[in-house]
């Protein structure tokens, strides 16, 4: 796999956060699946199997292949003639699917240090001249708060840029009462600027003649 969406692509999807633990292997069986047919007959994923049809297939899964060509007629857009080859993908497991990560519901304080994330990673792009999502993407802070591992694809430059300050961040966010600094933190805090975030990326001094 090209880099961590590419081999988790459930964790891409909001409904993969409601299933529990087989129904997340069952989905990302489906949606492995699906990309190789998307990619062998040049068509969007959405059209070879929609997300709602694949997380329904995943929750419960049909008994048979004659199960899931009657559950498909119910969905005007089921792939009816691909019933037997979505049982056998839906049946099939994977050799690496035991190390999914499962997606999970965020609580009220990682969607906090998301947010955080989020604007402190939109001032460094600003600062960078790049465009919203080159340095980081949603999905790729969301991984990392799930995991606390780099996802494949912010290596090199990206990971240079920023990783050793969102690791700070996220250890400040964690500490009782979020409040203790290091003096790190109090340097920052006492600058003109008042930016809680200027600390994040001040160890990349040549990021742009990376790009």
């Amino acid at each position: 796999m090209a880099n961590d969406e590419d081999r988790w692509p459930h964790l891409g999807m909001r409904s993969a956060q409601f299933l529990d633990a087989s129904a997340q292997r069952r989905l990302l069986r489906l949606l492995r699946w699906r990309d190789v047919q998307a990619r062998a007959s040049d068509r969007p994923r959405s059209w070879i199997l929609d997300n709602e049809l694949a997380a329904t297939l995943a929750r419960t899964p049909p008994a048979d292949a004659a199960a899931v060509s009657k559950l498909f007629e119910q969905f005007p857009k089921a792939p009816r003639k691909l019933a037997a080859a979505v049982w056998q993908a839906l049946d099939t497991p994977l050799a690496d699917e035991t190390d999914a990560p499962l997606a999970m519901q965020a609580s009220d304080a990682s969607k906090q240090l998301l947010k955080k994330l989020q604007d402190a990673v939109a001032e460094r792009s600003r600062e960078l001249g790049l465009a919203d999502g080159v340095l980081a993407s949603r999905k790729h802070l969301e991984s990392y708060l799930e995991h606390r591992q780099w996802p494949a694809a912010l290596a090199g430059w990206r990971s240079r840029s920023w990783s050793r300050g969102c690791r700070r961040c996220c250890r400040q966010s964690e500490e009782p009462g979020g409040q203790r600094k290091t003096a790190l933190d109090e340097r920052v805090f006492d600058t003109p600027t008042g930016s809680a975030y200027q600390f994040m990326f001040s160890e990349t001094p040549t990021v742009r003649g990376s790009l």
